[in-house]
């Protein structure tokens, strides 16, 4: 008997470090709602997004975006994405990620709110899947 009680906690126990990790490779904040993960993904293509940034397949002509929200908050990833000029003029966090990138500038996309949050999403959930996989 004490042997299977031992077994049950075992395996709760278990249960439970796999949800925490699970949870904490999901980018705090960001959507999980799958369409709007599917219009962020169409936006990564359509904007072009790959042609500067990978998610979790190392630096390009810009960073490598997986576990951009463990990096930064999500309030200066919206501002970042509104309006990356801006930024790269005022933030001292922007100013040293174009100097680190060469003097790469990120060019204004012109994105609203709701694409924005589409966008985060989309990374967010290639960033949980790239970190799973290397589990």
């Amino acid at each position: 008997m004490a042997n299977r009680c031992g077994r049950a906690m075992l395996l709760a126990l278990s249960a439970a470090a796999l949800s925490v990790s699970v949870l904490h490779a999901q980018a705090p904040g960001a959507s999980t709602d799958p369409a709007v993960i599917k219009k962020g993904k169409s936006l990564w293509n359509t904007k072009g997004c790959m042609g500067c940034h990978t998610i979790g397949k190392g630096r390009a002509a810009g960073p490598d975006l997986m576990g951009v929200l463990d990096r930064r908050s999500m309030d200066w990833v919206q501002r970042w994405l509104h309006d990356p000029p801006a930024m790269q003029q005022s933030d001292s966090t922007a100013k040293a990620l174009v100097a680190e990138f060469n003097n790469t500038k990120m060019p204004n996309l012109q994105l609203s709110d709701e694409e924005v949050t589409a966008l985060i999403a989309y990374v967010a959930d290639q960033g949980s899947k790239m970190a799973a996989k290397s589990r």
